[in-house]
């Protein structure tokens, strides 16, 4: 089902940087509304970037991310390589997801129909 990129989060947040990113094919598991997963040759490791730190930290990095407060709970984020592209978010990490998809994928991504039912 299509989603609006600007009204993703959590597991289907998730779901849509995996497919932005292209991992996909046998690299890229859902888990019924529990999450995502891949396998990075060693084993299945779980694919959390709105929620990690440690993941969405190296994405930040790499797609020249910046952030500005908008509101008192608001984030925008934007960056020079996804130009004319801004998103916003309530935490850095769903405001960099979202960025993430909409310059890769667009304003409006699939996601599996099993996720639809979980709404986060």
């Amino acid at each position: 089902m299509k989603v609006k990129t600007s009204e993703l989060s959590g597991v289907q947040l998730d779901v849509a940087v995996a497919l932005a990113l292209e991992m996909t094919g046998g690299d890229l598991r859902v888990r019924g509304g529990y999450g995502c997963s891949y396998y990075n040759g060693s084993g299945l490791k779980t694919f959390s970037p709105s929620t990690d730190w440690s993941q969405c930290g190296n994405l930040i990095e790499a797609e020249g991310i910046e952030f500005k407060w908008v509101s008192d709970a608001t984030l925008e984020a934007h960056s020079y390589l996804h130009d004319p592209h801004y998103c916003y978010g309530l935490t850095h990490q769903e405001a960099a997801c979202r960025l993430i998809v909409a310059s890769k994928l667009g304003d409006e991504v699939d996601i599996p129909d099993e996720l639809m039912e979980v709404g986060e």
